[in-house]
């Protein structure tokens, strides 16, 4: 009985709606992008981006001039021929990011891993001159 897949459907079509529309624009039209946070202390800009089911082999990072790209590309997992699939929600997938990073980030560098989902960036600060006192007394003669 095919009562299943439609039950299915109908539950979520409220919330997706691209859910009922199969057709291969509705699926390019769901771009997906990693969720990013960014955060910046004393010596360190720190990058910290969702990437889950990649490993390091599907990430690229480069660096081009002073711009952070990150790209990741996600093949779809073996096709079984037993079954009948009711919903496939997981193929493949791909994103591409970029930052323009400050002219005081240390870009020979860098560092990235990843772990547990997440790829972590750490770009270094460059050691910036101490600023000389804004005030000065200026002795009357």
């Amino acid at each position: 009985m095919t009562l299943l897949p439609s039950l299915v459907n109908d539950i979520f079509t409220p919330f997706d709606p691209f859910t009922n529309l199969d057709y291969p624009i509705a699926r390019q039209q769901r771009k997906w992008l990693p969720a990013v946070d960014i955060k910046e202390n004393d010596k360190e800009i720190c990058l910290d981006m969702n990437v889950p089911g990649f490993n390091k082999d599907d990430i690229c990072v480069d660096l081009d001039q002073n711009m952070l790209v990150l790209k990741g590309k996600h093949s779809e997992e073996k096709k079984e021929d037993e079954g009948t699939w009711h919903r496939r929600e997981r193929r493949k997938q791909s994103f591409e990011r970029r930052f323009t990073l400050p002219e005081y980030a240390s870009l020979d560098q860098i560092k990235a891993n990843l772990q547990n989902g997440v790829l972590h960036l750490s770009v270094p600060k460059k050691e910036q001159p101490k600023p000389e006192k804004s005030h000065k007394s200026i002795e009357i003669q």
